[in-house]
């Protein structure tokens, strides 16, 4: 068994996020790469995790939603069959977005541009380097489990030299 992303661990991932957003004039970030999506959401169900520069993140997830509502400490997921279905959710809510960030570093082009074309009035802009120097922060909970990581390696390798 696998250790679930700590709430607070979580919660605080976003607010860096959010802050960085706010900082940088940009309203929204649209995450779905894998390693990004399991830093800020504890799960890495096929899908897309929007982090509005204020207010609630949406993970929406295509596959497997049982999975990711058991895994992430997220109020809000919801089931999606396409991604087309975002935009209704934010018109419900009239939240719209001017400037939407993407992870330009690791996003294929075709993916962008599926991503992009739901939002056509919103400019996009690049957001990697401000999640990259995020991640690079590590909580208590990740110090943790590198900690516990590096015991493991140790006695792996003090086994071997016994070997």
């Amino acid at each position: 068994m696998y250790r679930l992303t700590p709430k607070e661990e979580v919660s605080a991932r976003i607010r860096a996020l959010q802050g960085r957003l706010g900082k940088d004039g940009v309203d929204a970030a649209f995450l779905v790469q894998n390693a990004d999506l399991f830093y800020f959401t504890g799960s890495i169900q096929q899908g897309v995790l929007i982090v509005p520069a204020e207010g609630e993140p949406v993970y929406f997830v295509r596959r497997v939603y049982e999975r990711a509502l058991g895994e992430s400490a997220l109020e809000h997921i919801v089931r999606i069959a396409t991604p087309k279905e975002i935009p209704a959710y934010f018109e419900k809510g009239n939240v719209s977005f001017g400037t939407i960030g993407f992870e330009l570093d690791v996003m294929p082009v075709s993916v962008f541009q599926r991503f992009s074309r739901l939002f056509p009035e919103a400019k996009t802009v690049d957001i990697s380097g401000a999640i990259r120097e995020i991640r690079a922060v590590k909580g208590t909970a990740e110090i943790e489990v590198m900690r516990a990581c590096g015991r493991n390696l140790a006695g792996l390798l003090s086994s071997a030299r016994r070997s």
